[in-house]
């Protein structure tokens, strides 16, 4: 029994640790049409103390507004990617 209460606190313990990402709302300051008919968009977004850029290619979505919202990781904010 006691087995049992041990194997269980420890996947709920590591099921509560797994949330290691962040959502934040991102600017786009630049936009460009490829050659392949693709969008590719450069944005900012603040991680904590510290402002990133980085870029992505879009195929076949419509982006009206001037942000987004995208996902990094804490331990490194320089790879973001972004949410559908």
């Amino acid at each position: 029994m006691k087995k049992i209460f041990v194997f269980a606190a420890f996947v709920t313990t590591a099921a509560c640790n797994t949330n290691n990402s962040i959502q934040t709302k991102a600017y786009i300051f630049e936009r460009k049409m490829l050659s392949n008919g693709k969008l590719m968009v450069h944005y900012v977004f603040n991680a904590g103390k510290a402002l990133f850029q980085d870029s992505s290619v879009i195929e076949n979505k419509v982006l009206p507004q001037d942000s987004v919202i995208v996902q990094f990781k804490k331990e490194d904010p320089a790879e973001s990617r972004l949410v559908e």
